[in-house]
């Protein structure tokens, strides 16, 4: 068995190389024909803009106008470039290559070296990048407080503090004209009795929403508040009237626009007061028909308390012939 196996081996040397040598050109000839190169167009490969340096040493930012996805066709073995995605790409636009009408030339590679290697790139749906140069402009904003959440049952936040009284936003000049104030969110949380935090800062636009702008900072994150608290009490209104209608006319009756107010105060304030009683002003000397008087409840509260809603008190006299 041994000498059979050693004869194999040793006879014929020269014709057995050679047979590996023609297996081995028909493989390849066969693997040419069966994976031939094909081009495929490879989708949705997102543009990376890189050295932002660039422009923020001259105290400005950018914001991409155009498409920020790209699309590319690559040739190379069909069993290659059949298996690859736009997540074996990388799509990168430099701005230090920032042309005079702002635009950046595109540059695609394969993540894998050895792939970029075995592929040609033949187009591209876009070569360059269009962005929006902006300068960087720091302007201060007074900081307010924008509650979220509620207060306990009938407590109210009367005043707040804060810690600082402005804070300072580096933003673009079109931010700027964005912003309706700065403010520290500040959560009430079932709150029955005075406390301090730290609030987080937020941008607000005009219409009090709350925006998160890009290329934006605030000069500090987070500001401490202190909030006061008050009690709520609803109480009757009783309204009073010295003038009187002209002689042979009476005040038939007194409509309110709402007969109750709620007030809100210090616990120990609000329990003397049962009432709020506002003496009219109005001057029915030469009336004889119905008249609505607007008053201002503001100037008849008790001192150390506020109205919780309305302050605006439509008075009716409804007057008649006695």
């Amino acid at each position: 068995m041994k000498s059979r196996f050693k004869r194999f081996f040793t006879q014929n040397i020269a014709i057995k190389i050679l047979s590996i040598i023609i297996a081995i050109l028909i493989w390849v000839t066969i693997v040419n024909i069966s994976d031939p190169v094909k081009t495929v167009t490879i989708y949705n490969i997102p543009v990376t803009i890189t050295d932002q340096k660039v422009l923020t040493e001259k105290g400005e930012t950018y914001d991409v106008v155009s498409d920020q996805d790209i699309n590319i066709s690559i040739s190379g073995k069909r069993f290659l470039v059949s298996s690859l995605s736009d997540d074996d790409f990388k799509a990168t636009a430099s701005l230090a290559d920032l042309s005079s009408v702002n635009a950046i030339p595109i540059t695609v590679r394969a993540k894998d070296n050895s792939v970029q290697k075995r592929i040609n790139i033949v187009d591209k749906s876009e070569s360059t990048i269009k962005v929006k140069i902006e300068k960087l402009v720091t302007m201060s904003y007074p900081v307010q407080v924008k509650y979220t959440g509620s207060t306990a049952e009938n407590y109210v936040a009367i005043s707040e503090t804060t810690s600082v009284d402005h804070v300072k936003v580096r933003a673009p000049e079109s931010v700027h004209n964005m912003i309706g104030k700065v403010a520290a969110l500040c959560n009430l949380h079932d709150a029955d009795k005075d406390f301090t935090k730290k609030c987080r800062l937020v941008i607000l636009d005009k219409e009090d929403k709350v925006i998160a702008p890009k290329h934006t900072k605030i000069s500090r994150k987070k500001v401490k508040v202190s909030v006061h608290l008050g009690q709520t009490k609803t109480v009757p209104i009783r309204v009073t009237t010295k003038s009187k209608p002209p002689k042979g006319y009476k005040i038939k009756s007194v409509k309110l626009s709402q007969n109750t107010v709620k007030l809100v105060g210090d616990s120990d304030i609000l329990k003397d007061v049962k009432e709020l009683h506002i003496k009219s002003k109005a001057k029915l000397s030469n009336k004889k028909k119905t008249t609505k008087v607007l008053i201002n409840m503001l100037k008849s509260l008790p001192d150390g308390t506020a109205i919780n809603g309305n302050n605006a008190l439509t008075v009716t006299y409804v007057i008649t012939k006695k």
